[in-house]
C-alpha cells in the first residue's frame, strides 16, 4: 500500500471521516449537557455511541492498555462508571441509559442481531455444509435426552 492509501485509513473513525465523527459526538455531547436531547431509544442510542466510540479509540491505542489489561473495551466500561461515578453524565441521561439496557433488554436483542448477521453473511455452500454437520448432531441430542429422560423416569418412577 502507498502512504496515500494508509493515510486514508487512518482518518477513518468506524467507518466515517474523523472529523464527521468528532463532529457528530461533540453535537450529541452539546445536545445532552444543554438538555435537549432525547431519553427515547434514538437518543439514548446516540449518547452511549458518543460515549463508547472516543473512549474505546482511546483505548485501543494506549500501548501497554490494549496488550494487558484489555484494551478500548475495558476503558469503555471504566471511563463510563468514571463518567457516572463523577456525575459528568446528567442524571436523566444515565437514568435512560439504565433503561436502555435493562428494561428493553437490548443486549439480548444486539446479540441475536450480531448472530443473524453472521449466519446471513455467510457462503450459501458453507451454510449448508454446516447444517448438515449441525442436524445430525442436534437430532442425536433430542433422541438421546429423550432417551436418558424416559430411562430417569422409569429409575425412579
Amino acid at each position: 500500500m502507498t502512504n496515500s492509501t494508509n493515510a486514508k485509513k487512518a482518518l477513518k473513525l468506524y467507518g466515517m471521516p474523523w472529523w464527521f465523527a468528532t463532529a457528530t459526538i461533540l453535537v450529541v455531547y452539546l445536545a445532552a449537557y444543554l438538555g435537549v436531547l432525547t431519553t427515547d431509544m434514538a437518543g439514548t442510542l446516540a449518547l452511549m455511541l458518543a460515549i463508547a466510540v472516543p473512549l474505546n479509540e482511546i483505548g485501543k491505542r494506549i500501548p501497554i492498555w490494549n496488550k494487558y489489561v484489555g484494551g478500548g473495551l475495558v476503558l469503555t466500561f471504566l471511563g463510563t462508571a468514571a463518567l457516572v461515578q463523577w456525575n459528568v453524565i446528567p442524571a436523566e441521561y444515565t437514568e435512560s441509559i439504565a433503561v436502555f439496557m435493562d428494561d428493553t433488554n437490548f443486549l439480548t436483542y444486539f446479540i441475536i442481531v450480531l448472530i443473524t448477521g453472521s449466519v446471513l453473511s455467510l457462503d450459501r455452500d458453507i451454510l449448508l455444509k454446516s447444517f448438515a454437520g449441525y442436524v445430525p448432531a442436534i437430532l442425536g441430542g433430542v433422541v438421546g435426552a429423550a432417551l436418558l429422560g424416559i430411562l430417569g423416569g422409569l429409575v425412579f418412577g
